[in-house]
This record gives C-alpha cells, sequence and structure tokens, in this order.
C-alpha cells in the first residue's frame, strides 16, 4: 500500500453480532412484555367474568329463595297446596346454586335456616294449625333470615365489584405503560436499524473506498511496472511466465500474450533449478538471454521472492547490458588508444628531454635547460596520471596486474627514498629513511609495493613545510610488517577523513595530482591481504602506515626456538 492510504480494517465481529442481537432482544423483550400484559387482561377479563357469573348465581339463588317464600305464603293465605307446586323444584334448584357459589358457611346456615322456616310452616299447615303457622311467620325469622341474606350478598358484591374495579384501574395504568413502552421499544427498533443501515452504509462507503484506491493502486503500479526500462516477468512455482511488463516483450521481443506460459529456463542461459529452486541467488551479471529471432542479450539478473495468497512467485529483473557493453567498449579503445598512442610518445618525450638536460646535444643555456626541465617534469606528471586513470581502470574490472613473490620491504623503502629525493629537494623537504639491518620479507609485488610507497611519500612531501623531513620507517609487530610515512604539515581536515581514500578526492595542498594515489594504494595493498591507514602525530603531522603479512614472523620464531634450545 502506497504511504498515506487508509489502512484497511477488518469487519469487526463484536459490532456486527452486537447489531444482530439487539434487534431480536429487543423484539422478544416487547414480545414478553404484551404476553405479560395480555394474561394479565386475560386474568382480569376471567375475573370480572367469575364475579358476573358469581352474581347471576347469587340473584338466582336469593330469587329461588323468594320463589320458595311465595309458595310458602300463598298456601298460608289460602289453603291451596297448588300454590307449593313452584316450592319443590324451587328447594331442589337451591341446593345447585349453592354449590355453584361456593356459599360460605354462614351463608350455608342462613339459607338452611331460612329453608327449616319455610318447611316448619308448612308443616303446622299439612297438620291443620294454621294458627301456629301465621305465629311463626308473624315472629319474623323468615325475614331477618332474607335480611341477612341480602346483607351478605351485597357485602360479596361489593367486595369482589372493588376488587375488579382496582384491577381495573392497574389494567388500564399498565395499559398506559404498555403503550409507551411500545412506543419506546418501536423508537429503540427504529434507531437500531437506522444505526445498523448507518454502519452499513460506513461499512460499504469503506469498501468501495478501499476497492478504488486498490484499483488506483493497480493501475499505478501497471503504469510503473509497463514505464519501467528494465524487463520484469512474475513466474509461478514451475518457473513459468505469468505476467511480463512492455521492457520485457521490447527485450525478449515475443508478444505479450506468447510471453505468458513460456518457461523461464528456456530463455536464460542457466543451469537448472536457479530460478525455480527453494534459493535462488539474489543477482546474477553478464547473463545471457535469448531474443525471439534467436540472438542472444547480455543482461544482469536481479531475482526475488514474492508471497501471495494463491501461493509464492518470483519476480525476476532483466537490465540490458547492450549500451553497458558498447561503453566498455569504447572505453577500452579510448585506454588502448591512451595507453599506445599516448603513453608511448609521452615517455619517448621524457626520455628525450632528459637527454637534452644532461647535455648530450651539447650544453644549453641557462634559460633553455630551465625550460626543458619544466617539460620534463609536465610530461612525467602525465605519465603518471595516466598510469593512474589505467590502474583504476585495471582495477574496477579486476585485471590488475599484480605478482606474488617474496619481497623485502627494506629494500622497497630504499628505492622509495632514492626515487623520491629530487621530488623532496625541489619543494625544499628532506627525506629521512630509518634502515633496517634484517630483511622484512612479505608476499606480493615488489613495483606495485613501490608504488604505494611512492605515493605516500610524494603526498607528505606536498604536504610538508619547507625546511621540515619526512621519515620513511619500518618495524614489524605482531605478526605484521609496518612501513610508515611522517610528515610534518597541517593534518588531516576532519571533513576529509572519511572519503580521503577515495577515487578523485584530493585534500587542500595535496598537490597537483588527479586525486587517485590513495585511491590506487588502497586497492594495492588489500589485494596483497593488508590495511593502510593515517593517524594523527602527537607533535603535529600525520602519520600512513600500511600493514602487511609478516612472511619471516614464522622463521624468527623458529629461530628463538632453536636458539633457546
Amino acid at each position: 500500500m502506497t504511504a498515506g492510504a487508509v489502512r484497511i480494517r477488518p469487519p469487526s465481529a463484536l459490532r456486527f453480532v452486537a447489531i444482530a442481537l439487539i434487534v431480536p432482544i429487543l423484539i422478544v423483550a416487547l414480545l414478553l412484555w404484551v404476553g405479560s400484559e395480555y394474561r394479565r387482561a386475560e386474568e382480569l377479563r376471567d375475573a370480572m367474568t367469575r364475579t358476573f357469573t358469581h352474581s347471576l348465581a347469587e340473584e338466582r339463588l336469593l330469587s329461588l329463595l323468594k320463589d320458595a317464600e311465595t309458595g310458602q305464603r300463598g298456601y298460608l293465605l289460602t289453603g291451596d297446596r297448588r300454590f307449593l307446586d313452584p316450592y319443590t323444584p324451587a328447594v331442589s334448584a337451591i341446593g345447585d346454586e349453592m354449590a355453584a357459589v361456593h356459599a360460605s358457611p354462614e351463608r350455608r346456615a342462613l339459607v338452611a335456616a331460612k329453608l327449616a322456616e319455610l318447611d316448619r310452616t308448612i308443616h303446622l299447615l299439612d297438620e291443620g294449625d294454621r294458627a301456629g303457622a301465621l305465629q311463626v311467620v308473624r315472629g319474623g325469622e323468615g325475614k331477618a333470615i332474607m335480611d341477612r341474606l341480602r346483607v351478605e350478598v351485597a357485602r360479596m358484591f361489593h367486595v369482589e365489584h372493588s376488587a375488579i374495579e382496582a384491577r381495573r384501574r392497574s389494567f388500564e395504568a399498565q395499559r398506559a405503560r404498555l403503550r409507551v413502552t411500545i412506543v419506546v421499544l418501536a423508537v429503540l427498533l427504529i434507531a437500531s436499524v437506522l444505526v445498523g443501515l448507518a454502519i452499513l452504509w460506513r461499512s460499504r462507503q469503506q469498501r468501495y473506498q478501499s476497492l478504488m484506491e486498490a484499483l488506483e493502486a493497480a493501475e499505478r503500479n501497471a503504469a510503473v511496472l509497463d514505464n519501467t526500462a528494465d524487463a520484469i516477468l512474475i513466474l509461478d512455482a514451475k518457473g513459468l511466465i505469468e505476467e511480463g511488463n512492455a521492457a520485457a516483450t521490447r527485450l525478449l521481443g515475443y508478444p505479450a500474450e506468447q510471453l505468458i506460459g513460456c518457461d523461464m529456463a528456456e530463455l536464460l542461459d542457466l543451469s537448472d533449478g536457479i530460478i525455480d529452486g527453494p534459493s535462488p541467488p539474489p543477482f546474477l551479471s553478464d547473463v545471457e538471454v535469448r531474443h525471439r529471432d534467436g540472438h542472444s542479450i547480455t543482461v544482469d539478473v536481479a531475482i526475488s521472492a514474492l508471497r501471495l495468497p494463491a501461493g509464492e512467485r518470483r519476480i525476476v529483473s532483466l537490465h540490458d547490458l547492450s549500451d553497458r557493453k558498447r561503453m566498455e567498449q569504447a572505453k577500452d579503445e579510448l585506454i588502448s588508444t591512451v595507453s599506445h598512442e599516448i603513453r608511448t610518445p609521452l615517455t619517448s618525450i621524457v626520455g628525450s628531454l632528459g637527454l637534452l638536460r644532461a647535455g648530450s646535444a651539447g650544453s644549453l643555456p641557462p634559460a633553455a635547460a630551465q625550460l626543458i626541465g619544466i617539460a620534463e617534469n609536465n610530461s612525467a606528471r602525465l605519465i603518471r596520471l595516466i598510469n593512474d586513470m589505467l590502474d583504476i581502470d585495471w582495477i574496477a574490472t579486476d585485471r590488475l596486474p599484480m605478482m606474488r613473490r617474496p619481497v623485502d620491504l627494506h629494500q622497497v623503502l630504499e628505492r622509495t627514498c632514492v626515487g623520491s629525493e629530487g621530488l623532496a629537494r625541489s619543494r625544499g623537504v628532506e627525506i629521512r629513511c630509518t634502515p633496517r639491518d634484517r630483511p622484512v620479507m612479505v608476499e606480493g609485488d615488489a613495483d606495485r609495493l613501490l608504488q604505494v610507497a611512492t605515493n605516500l611519500v610524494s603526498n607528505a612531501v606536498a604536504v610538508a613545510p619547507q625546511g621540515s623531513a619526512v621519515e620513511i620507517g619500518l618495524h614489524r609487530q605482531g605478526g605484521r610488517a609496518i612501513l610508515h610515512v611522517d610528515d610534518r604539515g597541517p593534518g588531516v581536515p576532519p571533513a576529509f577523513r572519511a572519503r580521503i581514500f577515495g577515487r578523485f578526492e584530493r585534500g587542500s595542498g595535496a598537490g597537483d595530482g588527479a586525486g587517485l594515489g590513495l585511491a590506487i594504494s588502497r586497492e594495492i595493498v588489500q589485494r596483497h591481504g593488508g590495511t593502510i591507514g593515517f593517524e594523527d602525530r602527537a607533535d603535529g603531522g600525520t602519520r600512513f602506515w600500511v600493514s602487511l603479512p609478516d612472511l619471516g614472523a614464522e622463521r624468527d620464531d623458529v629461530d628463538r626456538l632453536e636458539h633457546f634450545g
């Protein structure tokens, strides 16, 4: 993903579970609430029905008692037993009504007392004692019982109607709360649906935005891929080409549709398994790739792994070296021209000028001798510059000629001192060499080591003040042979220390060189298995040193052991 792009987050399972549960929970709660209120309404309706039925039964019970009492009164007044026709059915029905209304013991006692009073009156009349029967009626016992029954039924009606009224008021209040609750739940449901829709819309928007960013990134990557100068191929696990950019079709000469599915091993001159192996090399240099028409093209190959959900892929980048090869060929031709067409005549010129300066053609006037000396020095400087450029080229192409044989560094030091004497005198600097009484042997190329020492001494002479001395020493330490050159110059500036051994790097006061001497010296020393460096001197100036493996260290150890024995 490109920098600044929105990071795609995975969907939140907790959020979706909460949204998925909250609506059913609210619906279930609403259903439970409505069911509870429905049951309460049913209970109230049942209670009202029972109260109404009970009221009817009580009314029927009182009506039956009145019927029985009416029959008793008609028989008492008229003596006609036909008035007793409704009495017997009424008495029989009174028992059933008593069971239906679940009468209390008091009411049962009152009903039983009333029936007993009626039976006693009818019994007296049947025996002809009408006066006794009238006496029982006049006593008011039957009326008192009926009044008590009416009071008891009225009290029962009042209690039941009060309970029903309380339930009704409670139900009305509960129904009002139910309406409010339904409204609140409906609002919550609507809000939940709206929130769910908002979240869904936001997720869809984010998904759309992510898809658009992915599409833009894919288009941008495709544009970058198609406009890349290097050929880029994507291979599957079997080494078959799955995708290639426009540069690949141009380099290999295949149309895009024909390039897909080609085996990369058939296009590159490589051993089997290098491309599609478990650990291919990250970089291969100077590899031949075959064009569609059959000719070969030299390329650099970069290989990297790409891990995708569908499996691992290989990305192969082919950098065409044709232009570089042509430039290298042109450079080689230029170097060959410089080497043969410039250095050789310059060498002859320097030799001729030296002969003239030495008087081989006769003595010269002082002014002419001075001009010849200047021309000789400048020609020699040009030869040194050409030699340095050739050495740098040979180092870059790993063709620097190097001999491998035992070399006495003491002899190299002496040759350096002798060869640098003229340069030192011309600058008013003294060369001091510290001789050694025994050889210091290293393995390498004597001329190349002389070149290193001469570069160090010439640099020291260039920065040394007039009248000072440049000291050249040689010692052995810890199995190493160390050659050092000390000067009394201003030292190496701190800003220049990190790049002092770089190519074409020249410090202040370093003379008129091209800045290649120290770079060449470092390469030569490293190829001898040594190191080169510098350090500030305690009394001023700089010491440059070269450390090489000492071949005589083991011999000296053997000599000391033999002497000890």
